[in-house]
């Protein structure tokens, strides 16, 4: 296989169309907790968000379809959306681990407080752990949507970079609430796939509309939490979309319907990122004016 092959063939691993979900909590985290536009002189920004885009995602999902060829090899979406390791590919994924590792501790070195270097530490062993055997914490039930708090990470450490210190306890909360919701709605469409496999998952136990239940309650215990902060008011009233969706899917119950729903996951969430940095920078800019 070429370079320009095996370059493409990480990428489609890497997960491109989710990136903007560690990469852009990132970029929220810095954000919102940058002093002024010089902030974003800094080269630890770029060298983290630059991290966080093919690197870690790579090392997430490459870690993930080793692991994974019990389900894979019946799930549907490997077909079309995503990448079906057979042992070229396979090898493939294996040598660049030790780059992404290399990589990854270089990240873990520059973290210039013991909060940020601590939540990178937290992100790599969740997105080591996720997978892995025997811990493989994706086939242990509510583990699995528990244990995505990893995508919440970034966000922490890119609040940690310009602080020193974590964000509060109710913001931590609505971003594991947020992530866990978004993980379970992920485990929907592989419900069949999981329990032909024998993989336990939270969706798999909860069924469709248990599962569709609990990431209604989890993403309005996140709205409670950024309105009781009156974070970004009265903007932040928009995220009621996140409960009502699961919500409207729960009523009409149509498996097609759910699996497409989650492929424009991105661009609402990549919406709702946009805004919140929009706001973050107008802030900044009021400031530093």
């Amino acid at each position: 296989m070429r370079l320009a092959q095996k370059l493409r063939l990480l990428l489609l691993i890497s997960r491109w169309r989710f990136w903007l979900y560690l990469a852009g909590t990132y970029l929220i985290g810095y954000t919102s907790s940058a002093s002024s536009c010089h902030s974003f002189e800094d080269w630890r920004f770029w060298l983290n968000i630059g991290y966080f885009t093919l690197p870690a995602n790579l090392l997430l999902y490459g870690i993930n379809d080793l692991f994974d060829s019990d389900t894979d090899t019946i799930n549907p979406k490997k077909a079309t959306k995503e990448v079906l390791l057979d042992e070229t590919k396979r090898k493939i994924v294996l040598q660049s681990l030790p780059f992404l590792a290399l990589i990854s501790i270089a990240i873990l070195v520059i973290q210039t407080s013991a909060a940020a270097s601590i939540t990178m530490m937290v992100f790599l062993i969740l997105t080591i752990c996720y997978s892995t055997p025997p811990i493989r914490l994706k086939a242990r039930p509510f583990l699995d949507s528990a244990s995505n708090s990893l995508y919440a990470c970034p966000l922490i450490i890119g609040y940690a970079q310009n602080t020193g210190k974590l964000p509060g306890v109710e913001i931590i909360a609505a971003a594991i609430f947020w992530t866990s919701a978004m993980h379970l709605l992920s485990a929907i469409p592989d419900i069949n796939s999981d329990k032909a496999a024998l993989l336990k998952t939270s969706a798999t136990q909860l069924g469709t509309s248990g599962s569709l239940l609990v990431c209604a309650i989890l993403w309005a215990s996140c709205c409670a939490f950024l309105w009781h902060n009156r974070l970004l008011l009265p903007f932040s009233y928009l995220a009621a979309i996140y409960p009502l969706i699961p919500f409207m899917l729960l009523i009409f119950r149509k498996e097609r319907l759910i699996e497409k729903v989650y492929w424009y996951y991105p661009i609402l969430n990549g919406a709702a990122g946009f805004i919140v940095f929009l706001l973050e920078v107008s802030k900044i800019c009021h400031v530093s004016a």
